[in-house]
């Protein structure tokens, strides 16, 4: 029996993503445990492929979940949801978050310059064709905040796991401050 033993901090982690292939998936999911995500948010875009977040997949990635918070001895297991688009997705995470991120190349905010405030954090990617134009502009209406990875153009796994590990320690740092 699977039980949570204690529930993530005040300043929880949420990345949220465009569906990504199964096989980028399976390859990700323990990375963003390990890293110590607290919720896992997959949103299908225009151009996804429905099987990628169909019920079978979500089993199997739930069971990777699980295998690799035994592995690295975590006592939560992060929530991961499937969402059939980003409208779907956002009334849920603009509601339950303080702080608000969008991985964009093209925002002058670069992501180690960023500054969190006690809270749930939420961050925001694109699949492997990143955020359209329109989905973009709709998170800037939301309030998210557009940050980069600096100069270059990351694969979404290089991306999702970089901004992991920042943000990471950014809410390890408002932690310690307690």
């Amino acid at each position: 029996e699977v039980k949570n033993y204690c529930a993530p901090s005040q300043n929880s982690l949420i990345i949220c993503l465009g569906a990504l292939k199964p096989s980028t998936m399976e390859e990700l999911l323990p990375f963003l445990c390990e890293l110590g995500c607290d919720e896992i948010h997959v949103f299908t875009q225009n151009s996804t492929a429905k099987f990628r977040t169909s019920e079978k997949a979500l089993d199997r990635f739930k069971k990777i979940i699980l295998s690799s918070c035994k592995q690295c001895k975590r006592f939560y297991i992060p929530r991961l949801l499937f969402w059939s688009s980003l409208d779907d997705m956002l009334p849920i995470v603009v509601n339950n978050t303080r702080n608000r991120y969008v991985l964009s190349p093209t925002a002058n905010q670069k992501v180690y310059d960023t500054i969190l405030h006690a809270g749930r954090t939420c961050l925001i990617l694109g699949g492997e064709k990143g955020l359209s134009v329109d989905e973009e502009e709709l998170l800037i209406k939301t309030k998210f905040k557009a940050i980069s990875l600096g100069e270059n153009i990351f694969r979404s796994i290089t991306a999702a796991l970089t901004s992991t590990v920042v943000f990471t320690f950014l809410r390890e740092k408002i932690d310690r401050k307690k």
